[in-house]
């Protein structure tokens, strides 16, 4: 039996598994409003992208205000598609996000789809975001996360965090 490339094969598929773990602990980290979970997910020299900020490093993440109180969130993610090369990774990774303004009242939502591109690098702790970037190809409202009596925090808005 030939087992010529197998264990590079396996390695692979092992990576694949491991990525595609982080990526669903993200989003349950975002949905469960798991902070420190989810900065955890990142390298520490690492860079979030979102329609409204610019977030760099991990301590950074962490501290991101939270969304408004009483928001819930429920993120699928799907259709990962993988470029692994040695210790670093791309992927994008399908994204249709819930979003539950009021939880008293759950059917004042809005959602949107699109993708997460995600750059990520190998380290002792396994696995960690580098750089994610979320991309919004449509919304059901307008602004999706934050309205006119929740805006973002103005440290937020076209600016960055550093």
């Amino acid at each position: 039996m030939a087992t010529t490339g197998y264990d590079e094969r396996i390695a692979v598929l092992a990576d694949r598994a491991e990525i595609g773990d982080l990526i669903l602990e993200f989003a349950r980290c975002i949905d469960d409003s798991d902070q420190a979970g989810y900065a955890a997910t990142f390298d520490e020299q690492c860079e979030l992208i979102l329609p409204f900020a610019r977030v760099v490093g991990r301590a950074a993440i962490e501290a991101m205000p939270s969304p408004q109180p009483g928001m819930r969130t429920h993120h699928q993610i799907s259709n990962i598609l993988f470029d692994i090369d040695g210790d670093s990774a791309r992927t994008r990774a399908y994204l249709t996000a819930t979003h539950v303004f009021d939880a008293t009242r759950p059917t004042d939502t809005a959602q949107a789809g699109g993708w997460y591109l995600h750059e990520l690098v190998r380290t002792a702790a396994g696995w960690r975001f580098r750089r994610v970037e979320l991309v919004i190809v449509w919304e059901t409202a307008e602004p999706m996360i934050r309205d006119a009596a929740h805006p973002a925090p103005a440290h937020l808005l076209n600016g960055e965090i550093l």
